[in-house]
């Protein structure tokens, strides 16, 4: 019922997810992550218990790959279940239940992974690939949000976007981001419009002033 991404920034090593969604308040249940540790999106019918449990497993120094396996063989809903985890050297795991409604899928390179339900088609996930792939030197905030407006210009969540939320989490010991939008005809538009507001002079002035850790 949704497409998200997970990524890392190589230059910083930040870490992003963001999503989207034709349902209320989703940044409160897909996305999840910690500074340097690593970021993951439970998605389709979403597993919030994922995030506690596989940032745990990330920040033991379990990989992206064995900590997606972990998380869904104790999952008895795995089915009906997507989840992307990134871990916070970029490695990236992927998975789509068979019983995920609509098209449903997953797509993957370095440093990135992007995974959707209930989306208009596979040129969701492609059009998202592709403008992260093309955004390479923008901040990772900025790359995050492009993907997703590249996702619902390709066509997105088939119910329309009405959620997203967005998440960066760099040295500090809490998000640089957590953006969210949890009701509106435009969320995207909203999402960029708060982005732009923190990426503002005045607001970047503002956090250099707080503890990192």
């Amino acid at each position: 019922m949704t497409f998200s991404i997970v990524a890392r920034d190589e230059a910083t090593g930040a870490l992003g997810v963001a999503v989207a969604a034709g349902q209320p308040a989703i940044g409160a249940l897909v996305p999840h992550g910690f500074s340097q540790v690593g970021v993951l999106a439970s998605q389709g019918m979403p597993n919030p218990l994922y995030g506690a449990q596989g940032l745990a497993q990330l920040g033991s120094g379990v990989n992206a790959a064995c900590t997606l396996e972990r998380l869904l063989s104790a999952d008895k809903g795995r089915a009906g279940r997507q989840l992307i985890v990134l871990d916070r050297f970029g490695r990236t795991a992927a998975w789509t239940g068979a019983e995920c409604e609509g098209y449903a899928g997953h797509v993957q390179a370095d440093q990135v992974a992007i995974a959707g339900s209930f989306l208009a088609g596979r040129g969701v996930l492609q059009g998202m690939m592709n403008s992260w792939l093309k955004s390479q030197g923008k901040p990772l905030a900025t790359r995050l949000l492009l993907a997703l407006l590249a996702g619902e210009h390709a066509g997105g969540d088939v119910r329309g976007v009405k959620a997203a939320a967005l998440q960066v989490y760099g040295e500090r010991r809490y998000p640089d981001l957590d953006l969210r939008v949890d009701w509106c005809d435009t969320a995207l538009v909203a999402l960029k419009t708060a982005l732009k507001q923190v990426q503002s002079a005045a607001h970047t002035a503002f956090l250099r002033r707080l503890p990192v850790r």
